[in-house]
């Protein structure tokens, strides 16, 4: 198969399923989870494969790959021993819905076929303002997103983690400075992390 067309394919998958996902929490009365940033982060991801954009799809990778790496260590946590690490997956095996268990599955293969994503589409040949462009792209996302939670003020969902820590055990006062300031060094040391994998391994 060519790799346009598993690009396509890629970007088709994880754009409907982004959208169902967002779909079945305003079927369940609660639009509010449309903002979470692994619904929002699918889709881009998706986009950035239709477009061959690979910024928005590092820009994407930059804000949840270690979110996600600690809820899948959280969801086998559980799997094998009956108890989580960090308390993320908890509610996973406490919901009754199996179309919402369903969803929540997108958090174990939605960061590997965004690096396989990223590994397709991306540009060798100006790494440096592509670079720039998925900073910058991450930095604003997840300020836009954070005002837009802080302003609508639905504390109980706590969506990306907006109001309290995800963590039970961490919640760092004063909050709000330390979400942004935990979550630009979460983007940052990723993004150092990709380049220097893709770059050391001139892949």
């Amino acid at each position: 198969m060519k790799k346009e067309v598993i690009i396509k394919i890629l970007g088709v998958f994880l754009i409907i399923f982004g959208l169902l996902a967002m779909i079945q929490a305003i079927s369940k009365g609660e639009p509010i989870l449309i903002f979470w940033i692994c619904y929002i982060g699918m889709i881009i991801i998706g986009i950035g494969c239709l477009l061959n954009k690979s910024y928005l799809i590092s820009s994407q990778l930059n804000i949840i790959t270690i979110p996600l790496i600690l809820w899948d260590i959280d969801f086998f946590s559980f799997l094998m021993s009956k108890s989580t690490l960090f308390g993320l997956a908890d509610y996973f095996f406490k919901e009754p819905s199996l179309i919402s268990r369903l969803v929540s599955l997108e958090h174990l293969f939605l960061i590997p076929l965004g690096i396989l994503a990223f590994y397709l589409v991306r540009d060798k040949k100006d790494k440096k303002q592509n670079n720039k462009n998925s900073l910058l792209i991450s930095i604003l996302e997840v300020t836009i997103l954070f005002i837009i939670l802080r302003i609508i003020n639905i504390s109980d969902k706590n969506i990306n983690c907006a109001f309290y820590s995800c963590i039970p055990y961490l919640n760092p006062e004063p909050y709000v400075l330390w979400w942004f300031v935990i979550v630009f060094l979460l983007i940052f040391l990723t993004n150092i992390i990709y380049r220097f994998f893709f770059c050391s391994k001139n892949i």
